[in-house]
């Protein structure tokens, strides 16, 4: 059974900016056919040109470096491409700069209208409302692992600076258990508990941390990082972040739980669950996923056996792909697309992918590119409090934070608003709100 979410309501100017940043895409669009109209390869030209400099624009105005560079590269093509259109089809100099000038009057308002709509979503991560400073950790503990992302704890001497800190370094190796390392840690005194590792690893240890009531120190030497990125953190220099151990700022985020497991990232279930399990996919992501998915989804496949509730009662049976997450993963036209907007919301996300053959599911990956979810039966998204969902099998293939392992059915899902207590770094910088055509449209029609 699925809870239903309560997110904050939008003011009557949000609401109002959402319409006309909508508006303003449209009236670009028309604008630009009609300057051009009367040669059609300008037309095709000027229509690419603004669509790049509006994206190229909004990642210009909502990015921190190195993407805003990329937005402002892309941006300047765009506008290039429009120059280009409108030399072909206007005269004169003077035509082609005054219809260069309303198109980025155009474009400048929408950019403008759609950050003020977009204003009052939350960040990452919010500064933990107390004033008081943390007091620096007496006894640090970093676990890590040396195979990790390809060897980054030895590439970027994670070890070495972590101890020139005056933090303990603890080695992860096979056959051992991750959790027991930590419980022991805290058993001999730590208090605060890190892990420099992929994101399987990070929930591990979080987890214990969580039990033991410690603060998290979270160092990205995975492979992908997504929990670092979300939270902000320099994923391309990880010993950097180790400075939360000696300048830290306490922040809370939530985190979920499935039955008795925790979760930072997401619960895939079904089809990309059972690609996991595959002993190759680790060394050769896809090119497993490519070879597995005509058995998994296919004529002679055997049906997926997932159902849930959503929200509005419906039920729902055979979810080929069912992901759930940590707060809401950003879809369509976002310039943060596969990721999360917020990590502190108190909402579990929900995605799902109901496909009888391979092109369905080809189609769901475009529906969701373009924001079109719950247009129709083959793409499923909502946010919700708890979560079940429900087997005729007594246990189910899933992929926790990409860890693949069998879970017990049912499946009870449920989120922890600010639980988990992080220590980053003052370099732990907020991403800006990107500006995305799903979340402008959910604000115009006030669906929250």
């Amino acid at each position: 059974m699925a809870q239903k979410s309560n997110r904050h309501e939008f003011s009557v100017a949000q609401r109002m900016a959402a319409v006309l940043a909508l508006l303003l895409l449209v009236a670009l669009g028309v604008c630009t056919v009609v300057l051009l109209f009367g040669s059609a390869l300008a037309v095709v030209i000027g229509l690419f040109g603004a669509l790049l400099l509006t994206l190229g624009g909004s990642w210009l105005v909502t990015k921190l470096m190195p993407r805003r560079l990329i937005g402002l590269i892309g941006a300047s093509l765009g506008l290039l491409l429009l120059f280009v259109a409108l030399d072909l089809a206007t005269s004169t100099w003077g035509s082609v700069l005054a219809s260069l000038l309303v198109l980025l009057a155009i474009v400048a308002a929408q950019l403008t209208l759609a950050r003020l709509a977009l204003a009052g979503d939350r960040e990452p991560h919010d500064p933990d409302r107390s004033s008081r400073k943390p007091p620096r950790p007496s006894r640090p503990v970093l676990i890590y692992n040396e195979k990790s992302g390809d060897g980054k704890v030895v590439q970027f001497d994670i070890v070495a600076r972590a101890r020139a800190l005056g933090v303990k370094t603890i080695a992860f190796e096979d056959g051992s258990d991750l959790s027991d390392l930590a419980r022991k840690a805290v058993a001999e005194g730590a208090d605060c508990l890190g892990m420099a590792g992929g994101d399987g690893s990070q929930a591990l240890v979080a987890a214990v941390a969580l039990e033991s009531g410690l603060p998290f120190v979270c160092i990205p030497a995975g492979t992908r990082n997504h929990f670092a990125r979300d939270l902000g953190l320099d994923v391309t220099d990880p010993g950097s972040v180790l400075e939360a151990y000696v300048k830290g700022r306490l922040r809370r985020v939530d985190y979920g739980t499935v039955s008795d497991r925790i979760f930072v990232n997401n619960v895939s279930l079904g089809a990309y669950a059972v690609i996991t399990q595959s002993p190759e996919y680790r060394d050769s992501k896809l090119a497993t996923t490519l070879s597995l998915l005509p058995e998994i989804i296919g004529p002679d496949a055997a049906p997926v056996d997932l159902a849930f509730t959503t929200p509005d009662g419906e039920e729902i049976q055979g979810a080929t792909v069912l992901l759930v997450s940590n707060n809401s993963y950003a879809l369509g036209l976002s310039a943060d697309v596969a990721s999360r907007p917020s990590i502190s919301d108190g909402l579990l996300g929900v995605l799902a992918v109901r496909a009888e053959k391979a092109t369905d599911a080809l189609a769901a990956v475009a529906q969701a590119s373009l924001g079109l979810v719950n247009s129709s039966d083959t793409l499923l998204a909502f946010d919700v409090t708890e979560f079940e969902v429900r087997s005729a099998s007594s246990s189910v293939d899933a992929a926790i934070d990409g860890e693949a392992l069998s879970l017990e059915t049912p499946l009870h899902f449920a989120i922890h608003q600010r639980g988990l207590t992080l220590l980053l770094p003052r370099s732990a910088r907020h991403r800006k709100r990107s500006i995305s055509l799903r979340r402008l449209i959910a604000v115009a029609l006030a669906r929250h």
